[in-house]
């Protein structure tokens, strides 16, 4: 526990090194310090308040436990009790496979006083299992973006917040479990495009009907299945809400939907039909980027924004724009859609 700081590169590479206590004294781990030991099987992780320091933030891999295990089959990690915030990049990994994991048990069980993961903290570490507890309030971006062997996952009472792509593209995640303590979850979940269920407390604010995972309290569509109806009831849709939905064919948006988000539908490359109702106002970035199978669409006169990217590499080849429509600048981006060769302003 008198060791404050973990150099760079301090056990690079460390070939039989197979177990790796931190103490509730270390504040500071540097890029690559524990990178490539690759019969590393177990790390019991107990600094308080760590932060992880990158010297060349373009390189990558470097992160701290950069490659461990490659050998072993993977690392299991457990968190201490004296844990208070799990700090970004910590185990972040520079890719993934997605036959292999990086790790292969995280444990929060005993980390009664940590409140907070770090972005990108376990990003791409492909883990098996994953237990979480109810000390941890917020799970910040990418935390633990990218995965491809969890199938259901529990978020414990007393999560309170998810950032955006939190969870993003768990690949063969199917369940969720909400807590009722849960308030955000807008793009937490987006590009996991085989989520079709939600196992939802008692007295949360959000209800999962019509194929749709609804906050109550201002009627918003917060995540949407292949499945989703959008009823008349719905106040709006969120940002990110079926991006990576590539199950989704179809949609129908009635007069109550005013605007779409940034990437509202983006990467919905078998959505091939939407239909508006008299009453979208705004449009807004990559909305609708690279649904590949979208060719045409026939925008409601309501149509006033349209923002960057929005048709990016679509499949689109028509555009048709009614006269309300005059809050767009004529860049590339705006209509980066390699297919139109016809761009209606009237």
């Amino acid at each position: 526990n008198s060791i404050t700081t973990i150099g760079r590169e301090a056990f690079y590479s460390c070939g039989n090194l197979s177990v790796v206590n931190i103490g509730n004294g270390v504040t500071t781990l540097e890029d690559k310090c524990f990178a490539s030991c690759p019969m590393l099987t177990e790390v019991n992780y107990n600094a308080s308040q760590a932060v992880v320091v990158r010297y060349n933030t373009t390189d990558g891999s470097n992160y701290p436990f950069t490659g461990c295990g490659s050998s072993s089959g993977g690392v299991k990690v457990k968190i201490g009790p004296d844990v208070k915030s799990i700090p970004r990049y910590l185990f972040h990994q520079p890719s993934l496979n997605p036959s292999r994991s990086a790790i292969t048990e995280l444990d929060f069980t005993d980390a009664v006083n940590c409140t907070q993961i770090g972005s990108s903290a376990f990003n791409l570490c492909n883990i098996q299992s994953l237990k979480l507890n109810g000390s941890i309030k917020t799970i910040d971006s990418s935390a633990f973006a990218s995965n491809y062997i969890i199938e259901t996952l529990e978020l414990p009472e007393g999560l309170e917040t998810l950032a955006i792509s939190a969870f993003e593209s768990w690949k063969n995640l199917t369940t969720v479990s909400i807590p009722s303590t849960l308030k955000n979850v807008i793009g937490a979940f987006r590009y996991s495009n085989k989520l079709t269920n939600f196992n939802i407390a008692p007295n949360s604010r959000f209800v999962f009907e019509n194929g749709t995972l609804i906050d109550t309290t201002t009627m918003q569509v917060v995540f949407g299945t292949s499945t989703a109806t959008i009823t008349d009831n719905i106040g709006s849709i969120a940002n990110y809400s079926f991006a990576g939905c590539i199950d989704l064919n179809s949609i129908y948006l009635p007069s109550n939907i005013t605007y779409l988000g940034t990437d509202t539908f983006a990467g919905c490359s078998n959505l091939s039909s939407i239909v508006f109702e008299e009453g979208v106002t705004l449009i807004g970035s990559q909305c609708f980027y690279q649904c590949t199978n979208l060719v045409e669409i026939d925008l409601p006169d309501t149509l006033q924004r349209v923002e960057t990217n929005a048709f990016g590499q679509s499949g689109i080849v028509k555009l048709v724009f009614p006269e309300a429509t005059n809050n767009f600048g004529l860049n590339v981006e705006k209509f980066s859609c390699c297919k139109l060769p016809i761009l209606h302003l009237l």
